[in-house]
């Protein structure tokens, strides 16, 4: 990684993101997922999401096969699961953890979770190292009212009542 890169990292890492969990079906079936701060609201009409996967992810080619992923917001107690889902390569199933909603595509998505959309992918373009997909919302949930997890200068931590904690 040049300077340039790295300073770029040192200032991206200024923000605070919520941390989600994509959820996919991997080739052989297995639920598996990520955790990702790469994620935006496209738009309202209709309901939609970008979210940004890495090329050497195996959710990149998961998600693009089976044209649908699951997005979970994670709460202040689950950085377990959101350390989980950082590793590289490894276990990546939370069967445990996970339950499929009972529309037709099956969209795993994480129960504990905040809330929770489930898409179905209506573009994605490579952009760079990462692919960006565009995700229709089938169905959105508010699951609980706690406070979310966030992602700052490269550690998790809570959003309470008094700020970042």
């Amino acid at each position: 990684m040049d300077n340039d890169e790295l300073e770029f990292r040192r200032v991206m890492q200024q923000r605070a993101d919520t941390v989600h969990l994509i959820t996919y079906r991997a080739g052989n079936g297995q639920v598996e997922g990520m955790t990702a701060t790469a994620v935006s609201a496209l738009s309202l009409a209709p309901p939609s999401v970008l979210v940004c996967i890495n090329h050497s992810a195996r959710a990149r080619d998961a998600i693009r096969a089976s044209g649908v992923f699951g997005l979970s917001i994670l709460s202040a107690s689950q950085r377990e699961i959101a350390g989980h889902g950082a590793l590289k390569g490894g276990e990546k199933s939370f069967d445990a953890e996970l339950t499929v909603e009972t529309d037709p595509l099956l969209v795993p998505v994480l129960h504990t979770a905040l809330a929770t959309l489930q898409c179905q992918v209506v573009d994605d373009r490579d952009l760079f190292t990462h692919t960006v997909f565009a995700g229709q919302v089938l169905a959105a949930l508010i699951r609980n009212q706690a406070g979310p997890l966030l992602h700052h200068l490269g550690s998790y931590v809570a959003l309470d009542d008094r700020g970042i904690g």
